[in-house]
C-alpha cells in the first residue's frame, strides 16, 4: 500500500512538472510569419489581370503584417529595419512599427531588387524576410482585334498595348507606326492604327509593322516592337 502511495506521488510530480515544461515550451515557441505585398507604379492597360512589374526608375511600395499563430501582431512599439539590396534605408530613427517602405527602383532590368525586412529582438527572436522584386523593360504587344496577324487584308485596325512604362496614363506615351520602313502613323494618346496598304502592293505582300512607343516624359524610355504578316 505504501508502494502504491509512493508511486502516485511519483506519478503526480511528473505529471505537474510536464505541465510546467509543456507551458513555457508554448510561451517561447512562437511561431511568426510575415504576410508581404508589394505594388508597382508603372502602367499597364486596364484589362490586364497579372502582377504590375516594375521598370527601372518605377516606385515600389512594399506592406507587410506579423502573424504570430495566425494572429496580427501589434508592432507599434517594435522597431522594424528596412534594407534595399543590404543597404539600410530606413530604421527606428524614424519611428516604430513601420510596416510599409516606398522606393525609387534603381536597378537595371533584368535584376531583382531584394527588401529585407528585420524585427530585431522581437520577443526574444530576430526576425527577417526577404522579398525579391524582378525588374523589367518596358514592353509593347501589338494586335489586330478582328484578324490574325498571319494573314491581313488591306484595311485593318491595329492596337498597341504597352506595359510597365513609367507613366500614369496612355496619354504620356507616343505611338510611331512603320510599314516596310515607312511612315503609317505617328500618334500621341493613341495606340491605334488604321491600317491601309496602297493599291499598288499586290496580294501576298509581305509586310513588317514596326511600332515605336515612347514615354513623352522621359525620352530614353521607349521600346520598339515588329511584326510581320502577309497580306490577303
Amino acid at each position: 500500500m505504501r508502494f502504491l502511495i509512493l508511486n502516485k506521488k511519483i506519478f503526480s510530480f511528473f505529471v505537474i512538472v510536464s505541465f510546467i515544461l509543456l507551458g513555457f515550451e508554448s510561451v517561447s515557441a512562437q511561431e511568426y510569419e510575415f504576410l508581404t505585398s508589394w505594388k508597382a507604379d508603372s502602367f499597364a492597360p486596364f484589362w490586364y489581370g497579372g502582377k504590375i512589374l516594375p521598370s527601372r526608375g518605377s516606385r515600389v511600395t512594399v506592406s507587410f503584417e506579423l502573424l504570430n499563430s495566425g494572429k496580427i501582431s501589434n508592432l507599434s512599439n517594435t522597431a522594424v529595419r528596412w534594407y534595399v539590396n543590404d543597404n539600410l534605408a530606413k530604421n527606428e530613427r524614424s519611428g516604430l512599427g513601420i510596416k510599409d517602405y516606398s522606393f525609387v527602383v534603381t536597378d537595371y532590368p533584368g535584376n531583382n531588387t531584394e527588401i529585407r525586412i528585420s524585427i530585431p529582438n522581437h520577443n526574444g527572436q530576430n526576425l527577417n524576410k526577404i522579398i525579391e522584386i524582378p525588374v523589367v523593360s518596358p514592353e509593347v504587344n501589338i494586335e489586330s482585334p478582328n484578324l490574325t496577324l498571319g494573314d491581313i487584308s488591306k484595311n485593318a485596325i491595329f492596337k498597341a498595348s504597352p506595359f510597365f512604362f513609367n507613366v500614369k496614363t496612355i496619354n504620356n506615351l507616343s505611338f510611331q507606326w512603320t510599314a516596310n520602313g515607312q511612315t503609317a502613323g505617328i500618334y500621341k494618346g493613341s495606340n491605334i492604327l488604321d491600317f491601309n496598304v496602297d493599291p499598288k502592293v499586290g496580294l501576298n505582300s509581305q509586310i513588317n509593322l514596326k511600332i515605336t512607343a515612347k514615354n513623352l516624359l522621359n525620352e530614353m524610355e521607349f521600346v520598339n516592337k515588329e511584326i510581320q504578316f502577309q497580306l490577303k
